[in-house]
């Protein structure tokens, strides 16, 4: 059986996301890069794997999905079933899902909000109001990281590994967490205990400096 295929590019948070998944599981996985700025996930052989031609994109062996969370939790269960990344455990495995919906719906989309209008709309100035929205998620991480080291408990989870991708983007871009102890605290730990952390924020630092060379 051929290793999974992940198709992807290193500028999209929830890519990275399912990078860092990877690179803490131990999977051997098979990552294509797509250049998006080219435009490559509209050529006709991708649209055949994905029409909704997003990244990232899993193809294992012919199960085809997308999603970076649900290609996330896939790989652990079917791959590394006895992972501590995402323990059996109903309850513990409830909390991470709940965290990585927040990254999905809530994180994510507060940083697509503040970045979305320069890289598709022109936008030369990061609106101030979407820089608050931001905040407003980084309120609610230091909340859930009030009580524990990691997002989902005090051992790393793919939670982890997503909100990662997504908070290394925003502070590289400018947005830091100086009034938010517990979020520099977690990174710290994440620093210390994620592997493929300085390799994710290489891959971040090229992303916001296609940013910069947006804005004013």
């Amino acid at each position: 059986m051929s290793k999974p295929i992940i198709y992807w590019h290193y500028f999209s948070a929830p890519c990275r996301g399912n990078w860092l998944c990877v690179q803490n599981l131990g999977i051997d996985v098979d990552f294509r890069l797509l250049n998006l700025v080219e435009k490559e996930q509209l050529k006709p052989e991708f649209l055949k794997i994905n029409p909704m031609h997003c990244v990232p994109t899993l193809d294992d062996d012919g199960y085809v999905i997308w999603e970076s969370r649900a290609i996330s939790t896939y790989l652990a269960d079917s791959k590394t079933p006895d992972t501590p990344l995402y323990p059996k455990d109903s309850k513990k495995r409830g909390l991470i899902d709940a965290r990585l919906y927040f990254d999905g719906t809530f994180l994510h989309m507060r940083m697509r909000g503040l970045i979305g209008p320069v890289i598709y709309q022109g936008e030369t100035k990061l609106k101030e109001a979407n820089v608050e929205a931001l905040r407003e998620a980084y309120n609610y991480l230091e909340e859930f990281l009030s009580k524990t080291q990691f997002v989902a408990g005090d051992n790393l989870t793919l939670a982890d590994c997503h909100i990662l991708s997504v908070i290394s983007t925003m502070k590289l871009l400018g947005v830091g967490f100086e009034n938010h102890p517990k979020i520099a605290n977690w990174y710290e730990n994440c620093r210390k205990n994620v592997k493929g952390f300085d390799e994710n924020e290489k891959y971040a630092q090229q992303f916001v400096d296609y940013i910069k060379s947006k804005l004013e």
